[in-house]
């Protein structure tokens, strides 16, 4: 069973275990506090977001907004990264992100702000918890669980810094 909120609240209490980065997850997303949310997985899965991301705001937004330009520049991505989505030097490019949650959460943000589809649900894992937990070595594997029905496996791997998501 999850700590109660109010016990997960740190950034250096939330990455401890397994179930306190699932935690700090739900808080996050709970108060779409997205630089949070983004912050509790690992860097493989945050390429993928941040892919999924600016394909959303690609297909979604103004791709000539002067906000998504100066934000790709600051994170070091090319902004005609927009023309190619899903080939090898968009992989390429998000690989050589040096912070892809930093790159990643405002994205998510301005899509959510102006009403648009996030490529991440607003509701991933509320109300879940986390059944049969499984630690070998540096990697877990548990089932979350909502009202009693399964809702998937969940993963996570331990680095440097603490416990991290794997969803992909």
């Amino acid at each position: 069973m999850l700590a109660p909120v109010s016990a997960v609240t740190s950034p250096h209490v939330a990455h401890l275990s397994p179930h306190a980065v699932f935690g700090a997850a739900q808080i996050a997303i709970a108060r779409r506090d997205w630089a949070s949310f983004f912050g509790c997985f690992e860097p493989h899965d945050l390429r993928r977001f941040a892919a999924s991301a600016l394909a959303a705001y690609a297909r979604e937004m103004d791709t000539d907004d002067p906000w998504l330009a100066a934000h790709c520049l600051a994170h070091g991505a090319s902004l005609n990264l927009l023309g190619g989505l899903g080939g090898g030097a968009v992989r390429a490019a998000l690989a050589r992100l040096e912070d892809p949650a930093a790159f990643v959460a405002p994205l998510v943000a301005r899509l959510q702000a102006a009403g648009r589809r996030c490529p991440v649900s607003t509701t991933l894992f509320l109300g879940e918890s986390l059944d049969g937990l499984v630690i070998e070595g540096g990697t877990a594997c548990a089932t979350r669980t909502l009202r009693g029905a399964t809702h998937g496996i969940v993963k996570f791997v331990r680095g440097t810094d603490g416990w991290r998501l794997r969803l992909f």
